[in-house]
């Protein structure tokens, strides 16, 4: 049986403050009352601020895994050149979900417990010009190793029009990401890893 005084290492789900459990033991409200409205108002601005972003922020009801397939289906058409650096279990899913939309899919592999290197991307993009997106997993959680996501952002921009998606889902909120300054197009985020609440939402970022 679950003790509250046990302490979960995991990546997530964290365990979440009594401040927030206290809430949401409050009554159920409308979710078309004024309330409300105000209320995720303040939270996708409070988002903002955490995403580091003036664009649009998304609060979704789902999973990361369900933003990562928003992100790519909403950027990629079929036969639409898609890179993603292969480097875990995470970055596999950007792969198998570009696939499911009919991408042209390159896959760099790389050893697990390796980092991105950012030459790598800019010699891949000037193998590939016509590549639309390059699909990046910022905190490799089955591995645990952390891309330089400033610099593959710096090369994505210099060497191509590509479209920069990255998923942030076990680093945003305990790390330095600034979607905005990084030119980060799509930026992945979820309820439950750093940000410390309950599974069950998902947050995207969305350049202009």
């Amino acid at each position: 049986m679950w003790d509250e005084r046990d302490l979960l290492m995991i990546p997530g789900p964290t365990p979440v403050s009594s401040k927030v459990l206290r809430e949401m033991s409050k009554p159920i409200m409308s979710h078309r009352s004024k309330d409300f409205s105000e209320i995720l108002k303040e939270c996708v601005e409070m988002m903002k601020e955490i995403f580091r972003t003036k664009g649009d922020v998304f609060i979704v009801t789902g999973s990361g895994t369900a933003c990562m397939d928003a992100a790519i289906s909403n950027t990629v058409s079929e036969g639409d050149k898609v890179l993603v650096p292969v480097y875990g279990k995470f970055s596999q899913r950007f792969v198998d979900i570009a696939k499911s939309y009919g991408a042209d899919v390159i896959e760099v592999k790389l050893e697990w417990g390796k980092a991105l290197r950012p030459d790598l991307v800019r010699d891949m993009l000037r193998e590939n010009p016509d590549v639309e997106v390059v699909a990046v997993v910022h905190n490799e959680t089955s591995t645990g190793i952390r891309n330089p996501i400033r610099e593959i952002g710096k090369v994505i921009r210099e060497e191509s029009e590509a479209l920069y998606v990255l998923d942030v889902i076990s680093s945003l909120g305990g790390d330095d990401i600034r979607v905005d300054d990084f030119g980060i197009d799509l930026a992945i985020a979820g309820s439950q890893k750093c940000l410390a609440t309950p599974p069950g939402l998902a947050m995207i970022s969305v350049s202009e």
